[in-house]
């Protein structure tokens, strides 16, 4: 318990990255246990803004003039934290490091906090966002928990949950990225999905799934929860592998009869001991169908049960940027969604032909790293050709530099004749939008794509507002 006792200590943390959305998380779970907190990030967003506004200190500027001299204080009092989407060479890294300072990892001090909690860890390629918003809300709204989430849930408001149980129920979210999930021990680990993807790091999609096993190993209970189609990852590994999967025979939860009205999904939930449940959840799709059966299944160890559970699924709203209906007028609608990978584009064009039927669909996608585009190329043509029309932009870099031959384009080339496609920039995007028959528009992506959100909610509905004239 070395970790909790660093924990402990901490009178002040500094953040180097505070605006990535697990570092964030991290900052509001110190400053509600009344630690002083400050830190530095690359641009000013509307996260780092609420984060000012809670009373925490957030500089933009990499010089080190710029930390607060108390901060600078090599002490076990003060904790200084990083996110790996900020370079080693960078500025802040390089003072900390030089002044000798101890440098911690985020999936580190998330891996001391969960010590003294029942965790409750969601992990997968996709799917684990929404899946852990949805296990906060199902939880929270029963037996109690606290929760570190990869995204800003719609029913919280924020992307930490404090249940005020210290050492109670924790849900948190299990990053795969540089085996980040690597640093938890949980009661009850969960895995939504196994891609390939963060090929950038691993070199093989084979890597990916040691990873995963790796991760599984680390059950405090030897259980395992795992959608149906992952299982064979886990054989062999002496877990107890409780599945799920819609329409899986085989499954020991599956969802049956699955209907989508009204923006909402339908279903029946047959479980284990003969049990049956119709449910009613509040986003569409079979992906957060999937994603709800997955809850269900942890909510019925931790003890709540599938009635109960299943009470609160029709007010779940789901997560920003996740599948989020921006704007919905009598000619347009659109959806904003984080999808990066190949097969969370293929959820998100599943759920939009669900909720659209009949509608001309446009993709607008911003590729996320330069190396997920010239690993997953061919992915991402197959995926967005399902669309009726896709504008692509530029690639978001993050924490990569470029690579030679490697482009947005690259897609493009890849995708065939029959489907309209085109390249824009985001100054270029509505004036193309304007002369073509979408209905519905769906924004994705994991790089700043979402800063679009609200002028292009603002221009569908100003177009509306003039052709109605």
């Amino acid at each position: 318990m070395k970790g909790r006792a660093e924990l402990q200590r901490v009178r002040r943390a500094y953040f180097i990255g505070i605006g990535g959305i697990g570092m964030s998380a991290l900052a509001r779970y110190f400053r509600e246990r009344g630690v002083d907190v400050a830190g530095y990030d690359r641009h000013r967003s509307v996260l780092t803004q609420s984060l000012e506004k809670e009373g925490m200190l957030v500089s933009y500027d990499d010089d080190a003039r710029s930390v607060p001299e108390v901060y600078r204080e090599k002490n076990v009092a003060t904790l200084v934290v990083y996110t790996p989407a900020v370079g080693a060479d960078d500025a802040l890294m390089r003072y900390f490091r030089e002044g000798g300072h101890a440098l911690h990892k985020r999936s580190e001090v998330l891996g001391w906090i969960t010590e003294g909690y029942e965790t409750y860890a969601v992990a997968g390629t996709h799917g684990k966002t929404t899946t852990a918003s949805m296990l906060a809300y199902a939880l929270g709204g029963t037996v109690g928990c606290s929760a570190f989430l990869g995204g800003v849930s719609k029913n919280f408001g924020t992307n930490w949950v404090s249940g005020g149980n210290e050492g109670g129920l924790l849900v948190v979210e299990a990053d795969e990225y540089d085996r980040s999930f690597l640093n938890l021990r949980p009661t009850l680990p969960l895995v939504t999905s196994v891609a390939p993807d963060h090929l950038d790091y691993y070199g093989t999609f084979a890597a990916v799934q040691e990873a995963f096993r790796e991760y599984a190993k680390r059950s405090r209970s030897g259980r395992l929860v795992c959608q149906y189609g992952v299982r064979d990852y886990f054989e062999g590994l002496g877990l107890d592998l409780i599945t799920y999967g819609v329409e899986e025979l085989c499954a020991m939860y599956v969802a049956r009869e699955v209907r989508y009205v009204d923006g909402r999904s339908h279903f029946t939930v047959e479980a284990p001991g003969g049990k049956s449940q119709e449910v009613t959840l509040g986003v569409v799709g079979r992906h957060n169908v999937e994603n709800c059966l997955a809850v269900l299944a942890m909510c019925d160890y931790a003890g709540v049960s599938l009635e109960r559970a299943s009470s609160l699924m029709p007010d779940f709203k789901g997560v920003a940027r996740r599948f989020s209906l921006e704007y919905s007028g009598k000619r347009y609608s659109y959806v904003d969604d984080y999808a990066h990978h190949p097969d969370e584009i293929r959820a998100t064009l599943s759920a939009a032909r669900d909720m659209f039927p009949g509608k001309h669909i446009t993709a607008v996608f911003q590729p996320h790293l330069y190396s997920r585009t010239r690993d997953l190329a061919d992915g991402f043509a197959s995926a967005l050709s399902g669309f009726d029309s896709v504008l692509l932009l530029p690639i978001y870099a993050a924490r990569e530099a470029p690579l030679p031959g490697v482009s947005s384009e690259m897609i493009i080339r890849r995708m065939p004749e029959a489907v309209w496609k085109a390249m824009v920039t985001p100054s270029t995007l509505m004036d193309t939008l304007r002369g073509m028959p979408t209905e519905v528009l769906i924004t994705l992506g994991a790089g700043d794509i979402g800063e679009l959100s609200s002028s292009i909610a603002r221009d569908l509905e100003r177009w509306e507002g003039n052709d109605g004239k």
